[in-house]
């Protein structure tokens, strides 16, 4: 791969095309190196050719949504990065046609001022759709699988299939659609509710979390997955590591499953921390935590 000219391979798609490009820029926790190529499809048509390209020249392919659950080492990533930007958003009834790139904040404001209730229990999760479908976003108050009717995903050979719910295996912070590597958009099947009565479960979700987590920061969201019946916050606050750091990432004070970019970390530091926290439970309660971030 170290011989391929990039600029030459993806002349075709030169206007949608960066090369060399920093992705600390694109993540949430403002943390990363280089892609040797970002390409921003603008159409899903674009992305299966571009897709298929990859295939063909056995480059590997890193999919881009809202960047807000991802950390990229310092080195970067060797391949090219795909972002995930197409947006179109199509209502009919209570059925909700919405392409990957849509950020989920916009969309459930959207859905509230129309009245198309369940959304509104994810206030808070950052990011774009696809992304949330494809981790399974949600909390407390429910997940984005339960609304969920269909996908449209690329498979494994860079071709668009249609998918229904019953082949999609929704679980604890992941998705599973068999022999698929992207979605590109959805449908979603919502309940005709009253605005207000959403607006104010929404409000009263996102106070509660703005009161409990480090909204906005540097951050990428939780580090670790909640083990069985346990709290992986819980756990990390009483090992006592609420602000241990490790160069210029922290273990926020609020809560204990958000690791911080003060400003000056690098990608190393928040693995070093990362490693501390793990070693760190496992010492102490005999439970292995397990990275719900993506690492690049």
């Amino acid at each position: 791969m170290t011989n391929i000219n990039f600029e030459s391979l993806f002349k075709k798609y030169q206007k949608i095309s960066r090369f060399n490009e920093p992705l600390a820029k694109y993540t949430s926790f403002k943390l990363g190196g280089p892609a040797d190529v970002f390409i921003t499809p603008q159409t899903i048509v674009e992305l299966s050719e571009i897709y298929q390209l990859c295939l063909k020249e056995s480059l590997p392919v890193y999919f881009l949504g809202g960047g807000t659950n991802l950390l990229v080492k310092d080195e970067g990533v060797k391949g090219v990065v795909v972002s995930i930007t197409f947006d179109r958003l199509v209502v009919k009834a209570e059925a909700v046609l919405v392409e990957s790139g849509y950020s989920l904040n916009n969309l459930i404001i959207f859905l509230i001022k129309a009245g198309l209730g369940g959304l509104e229990s994810l206030a808070g999760v950052p990011g774009s759709v696809g992304g949330a479908v494809m981790m399974n976003a949600g909390g407390h108050h429910g997940t984005i699988g339960e609304f969920v009717e269909s996908v449209i995903a690329l498979d494994k050979n860079g071709k668009l299939k249609p998918v229904e719910k019953d082949q999609i295996n929704f679980g604890y912070r992941a998705t599973e659609i068999k022999d698929s590597v992207c979605i590109v958009k959805m449908i979603l099947r919502l309940k005709k509710t009253d605005p207000v009565v959403l607006k104010e479960k929404f409000q009263e979700i996102l106070k509660a979390k703005g009161q409990s987590q480090p909204l906005g920061g540097k951050n990428a969201g939780c580090v670790f997955k909640n083990p069985l019946d346990q709290s992986a916050g819980a756990l990390i606050d009483q090992a006592g590591l609420k602000g241990l750091t490790v160069g210029g990432a922290k273990v926020s004070e609020q809560h204990a499953n958000f690791i911080i970019n003060t400003g000056s970390a690098t990608a190393q530091d928040v693995l070093s921390l990362m490693e501390q926290i793990k070693k760190t439970v496992a010492e102490q309660f005999k439970v292995e935590l397990e990275p719900e971030i993506k690492i690049w």
